[in-house]
């Protein structure tokens, strides 16, 4: 078993990627494994990873996915499944390693913490200039552009002051271009999140997850340095991350840490729920729900509160939810609350568009709205739980 396994992302660019493996062939640390993580290329990516493959002594996968659109988090997960180390190094597959990128990815391993690294931008004159014979020889890597060493030392100094007075708890940035991550980790999380497609986000939403598990960031900023190649930005990328598709999804203020559509699809029966409220109704909601039961001390991912006249969390689970037979009178921390009258707002899965939540509710911490059907004489009866129940499914 390597001591570590490079997963390497690439969609069409082979003339980047045969650079890109050019500098795993001269790494100064010879124990791994490299699987190429494809998003759908054609034949000249399959003919240039073969042709490198042939050539090395450390084992080369092709994880190969049907071209459906820009799926980076679902490229990564097939890379992944297919590693066979305890450490998982992410790059793409326009980043050049330095010779020494994989010596202190390895030497930096901590199983309690995962590595965030970045890179060296480069122009497309300055690309240009980067062949194979530049990274055989190593000069390549001699002088990278002083702004880019200026901008990244920056980074790292600004991180440290960061962590240092206890603000920006979301740095250093973790960027699947340059990070490692123990295998482990990545199997508490259930991977990268797929309903991430088009650019941007799923990195962030990766290491929130990672830290709601328990692992520490850890900085090789400046430390494991890769080249950038220059490349026309993706059409899904629309300058800022905010215009990025996944915003609203990333944003919408609750998600589960154990990812729903990640290595494995986990139905709502794999997740763990814990209820509350009149006792009739709580065996009929989870009999209908179909949740797995979290144990009074053990883990909870969500608190489900019904029949609640004022649903409060309790702040014990991943997401709160309140199904309540009308209109509740106060819903304070909950995440998603769901009762007739109410109108669709918040929650938005990628690249959907929900209005905003009425000022009543999101003053108390709600976060999403939806509304359940009414049966008169039982408002929270048989059909109300199904329908709570589809609504779970697309939005957990």
């Amino acid at each position: 078993m390597p001591a570590l396994s490079v997963i390497l992302t690439t969609y069409k660019k082979p003339q980047d990627l045969v650079r890109v493996l050019e500098g795993f062939r001269s790494q100064t640390f010879s124990d791994f494994e490299v699987l190429v993580c494809d998003d759908g290329s054609g034949d000249a990516t399959r003919d240039a990873i073969k042709l490198f493959a042939d050539t090395v002594p450390f084992r080369v996968e092709h994880c190969w996915q049907e071209d459906s659109g820009f799926r980076a988090a679902a490229s990564r997960n097939l890379g992944v499944r297919a590693a066979t180390s305890e450490t998982l190094v992410f790059t793409d597959g326009d980043c050049v390693p330095f010779p020494d990128f994989l010596e202190h990815h390895a030497s930096a391993q901590d199983a309690t913490a995962f590595q965030a690294g970045e890179r060296y931008l480069l122009s497309l004159e300055e690309a240009n200039g980067i062949g194979i014979p530049e990274i055989e020889s190593g000069a390549a890597f001699a002088s990278p552009p002083a702004r880019e060493v200026k901008r990244v030392k920056r980074v790292r100094r600004n991180d440290r002051f960061y962590r240092l007075v206890g603000i920006k708890p979301e740095r250093p940035r973790l960027m699947t271009c340059n990070c490692s991550v123990p295998r482990q980790r990545v199997l508490e999380i259930n991977g990268l999140d797929e309903n991430y497609e088009g650019w941007g986000m799923e990195d962030e939403d990766l290491r929130r997850r990672l830290v709601a598990q328990g692992a520490k960031p850890s900085s090789l900023i400046g430390v494991a340095n890769c080249l950038h190649l220059w490349h026309q930005a993706d059409e899904t990328f629309l300058g800022k991350r905010k215009q990025s598709p996944n915003w609203r999804y990333y944003a919408r203020g609750f998600h589960l840490s154990r990812a729903r559509r990640g290595l494995t699809e986990r139905p709502l029966s794999e997740v763990r729920a814990r209820f509350s409220g009149p006792e009739p109704l709580v065996a009929l909601a989870q009999a209908t729900l179909g949740f797995a039961k979290a144990t009074q001390d053990g883990p909870c991912e969500v608190e489900v509160l019904v029949g609640h006249v004022r649903p409060s969390s309790s702040g014990k689970a991943e997401i709160t939810v309140a199904l309540c037979a009308s209109l509740p009178l106060a819903a304070k921390g909950v995440d998603l609350l769901c009762a007739p009258g109410l109108e669709v707002a918040g929650g938005e899965l990628p690249a959907e568009v929900h209005p905003e939540l009425d000022p009543r509710w999101a003053q108390q911490g709600v976060r999403a709205t939806r509304p359940l059907p009414s049966s008169g004489a039982e408002p929270l009866g048989q059909g109300a739980l199904e329908a709570a129940k589809r609504i779970l499914e697309a939005i957990l």
